[in-house]
């Protein structure tokens, strides 16, 4: 459903030849357009019926090219406003298919369905009692098929209704249409009354007395019509009671389509949010203010000087590793390099050659051009929710091993872990903008930056390193009540990249942007401001979609992000990854098989099993993120230094041990291929 209405938007657009904003709203009950602001709303209907849909939107595209902006102001007091709306309403009807004649099949067939639905109220009843206004609604939207009868002379404003080309000539003929009525009604009194005088045969004194009473009968009429809005009512000469000013057939249709919206159903709301205006200083926590944050009891001098022994065996191990990516890397570059040399001739002669002058033309040197390549950078996004803690130590690790790489070839990086920060805050509503993405809701911390000195990103990484032992095994080692653990508030988080992008290269000159999502679950609810009404004055809050249906409007454009089963984190991956230039970004997902493949079939994608169970990790393409690296915890721990077999032992424990030394080997190699090839 949330394809076939998204595709009606887009047909909005296209028929308008603007680039509208188009909503869908559940609580809508029937389509509108803002003429003032280029707003079309669309409402949800109980149906995929693709005539319906696109007779709605045609219809509103119609208001959207032909209706002005000022239409009520230039409306007439005196005239009555279903005139207007139903004449408008023909008018553009006429035109939105004079300019797109497919349409017609769409109109026609639409609103014939509809009719057979009795969505004008008209079924087994007279059409020829019917109001002049709702025969000529009638008449215009069912076409000659549906045989609406008028005398000669109502034929005379038909016409003029089929021949208004402009806004003026609608409220002209609506005029008209009013003074013909009038007109009518006082000729019908005029005749019932004599009517009565010749009946009665009464004197000169109760004739005089009758016409006094219908006098003020009348004015007490034309006094409640003012009140009412220029709601007359009037009888046909059939004895009928009819409102001659007012479209009951509209007025049916109206009522029998918000019957079908889906605001008459349970069923998800649709959320229009907008992205934050991010101040990154507000928000993020610096390196250099964590810093100063880690402390040290001397009573835990025994686990600290452990945990520093590991930390140094560990910086030790890795040399290898990132010696090899640094050699895939550079293999890489140099191939991307050769791809983009030309050679060209320089018009110098070339003398060695020019003995061959009659054998061959080729007598020129050459010369080679080898375009410059961009520079790259690296942005490292770390979940630091309470279900990391498991894996925590591994996961730095494989932190410290992609930082000590990009150190090594000289690639400008930062590492920011994220996790909840205050979802309860309550702001006056003058302070937020209503349905922009809440940055109240997390806590976002740099934890190391190449800007700063060698000596300051190596005490940056033992602090790290420090952190996920203290978290990941509670021993007593130095660590930052900063960076404690929460929740997993990434669509929330996402909305900062653009802006971290954009200060990263600011700061490094960094062109091409790589940007590493590193998680184990999936994100909670996205948060978003929602404004209230106060006692004494409005005020916003954060509140979450769960159930909703999340739409993020883009300037005119707008993107499904569907709610958090449907994959909302790929999409606005997706999203950014079309909004930033020279960006990619990629998810490494840590968890088991199970929770692995459950998360790629969220992502509209499969995991590979069998590679994953071999080499623990796999990797996926999707239309949501660009790349998902689905590994296993066991890919982040440090792999084998050693065969690990005792003396004595038999062959068959040496060949599995040699097995698994190198399978440890390769899934290294392996994992740090893939995230080389993400930004090499």
């Amino acid at each position: 459903m949330s394809n076939f209405i998204e595709t009606r938007g887009q047909l909005a657009k296209l028929l308008a030849s603007e680039n509208l904003f188009v909503q869908h709203d559940v609580k809508a009950t029937t389509a509108s357009f803002n003429v003032k602001d280029r707003v079309l709303t669309l409402p949800v209907l109980q149906t995929e019926d693709k005539f319906v849909y696109n007779m709605m939107t045609a219809h509103e595209v119609g208001h959207a090219l032909y209706t002005p902006t000022d239409w009520h102001e230039r409306v007439p007091e005196n005239v009555p406003f279903d005139f207007v709306n139903v004449i408008e309403d023909v008018r553009i009807e006429k035109f939105i298919q004079q300019k797109f004649p497919g349409l017609r099949p769409d109109f026609t067939k639409g609103y014939d369905g509809l009719n057979d639905a009795d969505f004008f109220g008209v079924k087994d009843k007279d059409i020829s009692k019917l109001s002049f206004i709702d025969r000529i609604n009638l008449h215009f939207k069912l076409g000659a098929r549906a045989l609406v009868p008028f005398s000669e002379e109502e034929m005379t404003y038909v016409t003029a209704v089929d021949e208004c080309n402009t806004f003026d000539k609608v409220c002209l003929v609506s005029s008209m249409l009013c003074d013909y009525l009038d007109a009518n009604r006082t000729k019908e009194q005029s005749l019932t009354e004599e009517l009565d005088i010749t009946t009665t045969g009464g004197s000169n004194e109760q004739t005089s007395n009758n016409q006094q009473e219908k006098t003020r009968s009348s004015s007490s009429s034309d006094e409640g019509d003012v009140e009412e809005g220029d709601n007359r009512t009037d009888t046909t000469s059939s004895g009928t009671s009819a409102d001659e000013l007012t479209s009951q057939t509209q007025s049916q249709f109206d009522k029998e389509m918000s019957k079908m919206s889906r605001s008459s159903c349970y069923d998800s709301e649709i959320v229009y949010i907008k992205a934050p205006v991010v101040n990154l200083d507000d928000i993020v926590i610096g390196v250099k203010d964590l810093r100063d944050s880690f402390t040290l009891v001397p009573e835990w001098t025994y686990h600290s000087e452990r945990c520093q022994t590991e930390y140094g065996d560990f910086i030790k191990s890795i040399r290898r590793d990132v010696n090899f990516m640094v050699q895939q890397f550079e293999m890489k570059k140099s191939a991307d390099a050769y791809a983009r040399q030309q050679t060209h001739k320089t018009g110098v002669l070339n003398t060695q050659v020019l003995h061959n002058y009659k054998l061959n033309d080729d007598l020129f040197l050459r010369q080679t051009i080898i375009p410059d390549g961009k520079n790259h950078g690296m942005i490292m996004f770390v979940d630091w929710s309470g279900s990391m803690s498991t894996n925590i130590v591994s996961v730095v690790k494989q932190i410290i091993t992609l930082v000590q790489f990009c150190r090594k070839v000289q690639i400008p990086f930062e590492v920011y872990t994220f996790t909840t920060g205050d979802s309860s805050r309550r702001v006056s509503g003058n302070k937020v903008i209503d349905g922009a993405v809440s940055t109240t809701s997390m806590n976002v911390v740099q934890v190391m930056t190449s800007t700063a000195k060698p000596r300051e990103i190596d005490s940056d990484l033992y602090n790290l390193y420090c952190q996920s032992y203290y978290l990941g095994t509670s021993m007593k080692v130095r660590h930052s009540g900063i960076l404690d653990m929460g929740g997993t508030p990434l669509n929330n988080a996402m909305f900062l990249i653009p802006e971290l992008v954009r200060k990263f290269r600011l700061h490094t000159n960094a062109q091409k942007v790589s940007f590493c999502v590193l998680s184990d679950g999936e994100s909670s609810p996205l948060y978003y401001w929602k404004l209230y009404n106060g006692a004494d004055e409005d005020y916003a809050r954060p509140t979450y979609s769960y159930y909703q249906r999340v739409m993020l409007r883009d300037g005119s454009d707008v993107i499904d992000l569907g709610n958090p089963e449907e994959g909302a984190t790929g999409k606005i991956a997706n999203y950014l990854q079309n909004l930033i230039e020279d960006f990619s970004i990629f998810n490494i997902y840590v968890n088991s098989p199970n929770a692995c493949s459950r998360y790629m079939t969220q992502n509209e994608t499969w995991l590979d099993e069998k590679t994953f169970r071999k080499e623990n990790a796999a990797v996926s393409y999707t239309s949501g993120w660009p790349m998902i690296c689905c590994i296993s915890p066991k890919a982040f721990g440090q792999a084998q230094q050693e065969i690990e077999v005792e003396s004595g032992e038999s062959k068959a424990k040496i060949k599995s041990a040699l097995k698994k030394f190198l399978a440890s080997k390769q899934s290294s190699k392996n994992l740090l291929t893939r995230i080389v090839d993400s930004f090499a």
